[in-house]
């Protein structure tokens, strides 16, 4: 709960390519990630050789690619190993911020 409102889930879309060693890499630093902000999320992970007409509606040119579905649409491509990078990039910065604020 964030100022006694329910905190509804962060939807993303993660796509990633099944048949290689990224996707067993991904999601534990998206976890990572979100622990890190104290923020919780939906992710549906798709491969993209299995939904390409997807991939493309989403203009996702390489993989890994985490797309933020709840507005404002953003995205990160990448591991997510650098998680200041992808805090950035998925405009969570202001959630680090409030947590480490909370924790202090």
């Amino acid at each position: 709960m964030v100022d006694g409102t329910p905190q509804v889930p962060l939807r993303l879309r993660l796509y990633v390519n099944a048949g290689t060693a990224e996707a067993s890499h991904v999601e534990p630093n998206l976890s990572r990630l979100f622990d890190e902000v104290g923020m919780r999320y939906e992710v549906e992970v798709l491969d993209v050789r299995e939904h390409a007409a997807q991939a493309e509606e989403d203009r996702v040119v390489l993989t890994p690619t985490l797309i933020r579905l709840t507005p404002p649409q953003l995205r990160v491509a990448g591991d997510l190993s650098d998680l200041e990078a992808a805090l950035d990039g998925l405009g969570l910065r202001l959630w680090g911020r409030r947590r480490s604020s909370e924790d202090a």
